[in-house]
């Protein structure tokens, strides 16, 4: 059967973006070698100081995930039937922390803009009311869950998983 064309896009679109997660992993490890990181000075939860102490250990976990990503999108093009079940888990889990992200974000980042010393409740220096930037913080949530949707959505078509079914010899 031959394959459809959004088996190729799907496949190469897990491929580049494995290798950017990879590519801005190691350019931040180049960047740390190269360049002393500042002291964290004292902090009442130690946060700084953790971030600081563990700070190779935290460009290196993105590191798993992108092989995932590579190794999933590689299986997906050669049609290995447990490729498009695992490629729609990717698809889900990132959806999952995209929602997830921000709505744990939302709310912190919302009271943080419109309070503040001469600043009028419910709105910001700029005049806009709350409701404008929690509106647009889930504007770029649907613009960037949109493209996982369609993903998700392509994934589960009758053609694609017909063209995941290995011919048998």
């Amino acid at each position: 059967m031959k394959r459809p064309v959004s088996v190729p896009i799907i496949g190469c679109t897990y491929i580049g973006c494995g290798s950017v997660l990879v590519l801005g992993s190691l350019f931040l490890l180049v960047t740390s070698a190269l360049f002393r990181l500042p002291n964290a000075g004292p902090d009442q939860n130690g946060l700084a100081s953790n971030f600081f102490n563990n700070f190779t250990l935290g460009i290196c976990v993105p590191l798993c995930p992108a092989a995932i990503l590579i190794f999933a999108g590689a299986a997906f093009l050669m049609r290995w039937p447990w490729s498009r079940p695992m490629l729609e888990t990717l698809a889900w889990l990132g959806l999952i922390l995209l929602i997830g992200s921000t709505l744990i974000g939302l709310n912190p980042m919302t009271s943080l803009l419109a309070t503040g010393p001469g600043v009028p409740s419910g709105s910001v220096p700029g005049g806009l009311p709350t409701f404008a930037y929690t509106a647009l913080a889930l504007g770029v949530d649907f613009a960037l869950g949109l493209p996982l949707i369609v993903i998700i959505f392509v994934l589960r078509s009758r053609a694609v998983r017909d063209a995941m079914v290995r011919q048998q010899v």
